[in-house]
């Protein structure tokens, strides 16, 4: 005779997969059992039910190219964050739980999850000593997923972790809130580099995006002609240096677009005060009227980039002649760049 009462009993439930965070190079994996379906039982209290319990994991990681990584996990963790992956690609991820009872469970059903596209930095503007910079989170609207394939849509930033490198042992290194900045204090003529990552709310950092960008050369003062009574001051902007290198490593060099809004002239004697003239964009040259003959010394500044005058303000003495001037006479050269609105 059969055996009375009947024992009913549910098998244990695979494991279901899932992602708390997902960034550019990195998924935060996590993974549990489903609640077993009683079935049409009369009493469910008289139903068995397993265990359950996880001693160890594996996980498979399946990439874009169809090629898997398994990976590890000798502890009862229910958790892993998975990093160097690439920005912007699909993966597929399943977990087999080990029992305690020594035998390894079947194999999760696949989630399909896509990585964070990489940010991608601009550089709006660059003067001499000056650099405007935007960044956004690139787009990733042109490829075709499934319905299933978990994606971040929140990409939740705490802030971004911004370096610019170059001339002179130059560094500067910051985290912004914002997404664009204003720098100002660069060499001209000089190649930089700007770094920018994300830092997450979990502590999480993203991949390092970078831009190349080199600052205009400055100004270059010269005398066309020096008369008893009368000077000519032409300018012209210095050639700008050799780009090439083996750290640029092919990447393309941002070069800023030399337009001039305005000059600005500055002539100053000993004891008087200082001439100001306003000068057109469209003019390499100025003739200096009403001279009293004598020695003048001619000096030069750095050209400007703001919207009303100053620059970097290096002076240097250029040469010493005979000119129209009773006194030590000071030139000066600024110009005003024009300066893009964002």
């Amino acid at each position: 005779m059969w055996s009375t009462p009947s024992l009913p009993f549910v098998t244990v439930s695979p494991v279901a997969v899932t992602f708390s965070e997902i960034g550019e190079s990195f998924l935060s994996v996590e993974w549990s059992r489903d609640t077993p379906s009683q079935g049409k039982v009369r009493d469910p209290t008289t139903l068995c039910r397993g265990e359950g319990r996880i001693v160890k994991s594996r996980i498979k990681l399946r990439d874009e190219s169809n090629q898997f990584t398994i990976i590890s996990i000798d502890s009862p963790d229910t958790t892993m964050v998975i990093q160097d992956l690439k920005p912007a690609c699909t993966y597929g991820v399943s977990v087999q739980p080990l029992g305690g009872n020594g035998d390894w469970g079947v194999w999760s059903k696949e989630a399909r999850v896509r990585t964070v596209p990489a940010m991608s930095v601009t550089v709006e503007n660059v003067t001499e000593d000056a650099v405007w910079l935007s960044w956004i989170r690139e787009t990733d609207l042109e490829t075709d997923l499934s319905a299933d394939t978990a994606l971040n849509v929140t990409t939740d930033v705490r802030a971004y972790d911004l370096c610019i490198v170059g001339a002179g042992y130059f560094k500067f290194s910051r985290m912004v809130e914002g997404t664009d900045c204003f720098l100002r204090g660069l060499q001209p003529d000089s190649l930089y580099e700007v770094r920018l990552r994300t830092c997450s709310k979990t502590g999480q950092v993203g991949l390092w995006s970078s831009r190349f960008f080199a600052t205009l050369p400055t100004l270059r003062l010269s005398f066309a002609n020096v008369g008893e009574q009368f000077a000519v001051v032409q300018w012209r902007r210095h050639l700008p240096a050799s780009l090439n290198g083996p750290h640029l490593s092919g990447q393309q060099v941002v070069e800023a677009a030399d337009f001039v809004e305005a000059y600005r002239m500055r002539i100053e004697s000993v004891g008087s005060d200082p001439l100001v003239y306003e000068l057109p964009p469209n003019i390499g040259s100025f003739r200096l009227q009403d001279l009293i003959p004598s020695t003048c010394l001619l000096y030069t500044s750095d050209a400007a980039d703001e919207e009303d005058s100053g620059g970097s303000g290096g002076r240097r003495l250029i040469q010493k002649r005979k000119c129209t001037c009773r006194r030590g006479c000071i030139v000066y050269i600024n110009e005003r760049a024009e300066i893009k609105q964002h």
